[in-house]
């Protein structure tokens, strides 16, 4: 149960870096024994930034809560990566859009041999962790359809299509030219930087990997 709830939670901040206007990195090193150390930095754009306080701002109104808080629910967060059993947890929140995070653990979704470490990335890992969210977030989630979460299959100019009807061009825009860094670390050091588009994350219908060595 504990690694299961270790995936739910990577894969949340993982799909949080999906929705970002500049680039935010993903990081995995080695610390021996099969554990990992994992960061992840963050950094909301202005105009997704606009449209999650829209979104959040109807849930609060409904649920009676203040509205201007910060994004990220960082006692829930950490929360949850402490049920998981990971450890030395490092959280903060810089501003009301941003997050840097770190914590160690041993994850089924990272393989190391001798030389190599590969992270994968699957729509299983990201469809089930969308069920395990709380309510408030899953609906924000909700309101981008990504097709990795929604297990539909859309290329990439589908989905910009499907975005550009709902929220218009500038997020699409933002969304679409947005990326994500993937820094791995192999059992001998040397470290590889993956970038990603985060529509081709969005749009993910098969596993995806990323190594080094």
């Amino acid at each position: 149960m504990n690694r299961a709830k270790t995936i739910y939670t990577t894969i949340y901040l993982i799909c949080l870096m999906a929705f970002t206007g500049c680039t935010s990195k993903l990081s995995v090193k080695p610390l021996g024994n099969d554990q990992s150390r994992i960061g992840i930095s963050i950094e909301l754009g202005n105009i997704l930034e606009e449209t999650l306080d829209t979104a959040m701002a109807g849930l609060n109104e409904i649920e009676g809560e203040q509205t201007g808080k910060n994004i990220f629910d960082l006692p829930s967060i950490k929360k949850s990566i402490e049920n998981a059993g990971c450890k030395n947890i490092s959280i903060s929140s810089p501003s009301r859009t941003s997050l840097n995070l770190s914590f160690s653990g041993k994850f089924d979704f990272i393989e190391y041999t001798q030389t190599k470490t590969t992270l994968k990335i699957t729509p299983k890992f990201m469809q089930e962790f969308s069920k395990s969210l709380g309510e408030e977030f899953n609906s924000i989630m909700d309101l981008f359809m990504a097709p990795a979460l929604t297990n539909e299959k859309m290329t990439k100019e589908e989905y910009a299509d499907l975005v550009s009807v709902v929220y218009g061009e500038k997020l699409t825009d933002e969304l679409m030219k947005s990326t994500m860094e993937i820094a791995i670390t192999s059992p001998k050091g040397k470290e590889k930087v993956h970038k990603i588009l985060l529509a081709d994350l969005l749009i993910l219908s098969e596993e995806k990997t990323f190594t080094s060595e």
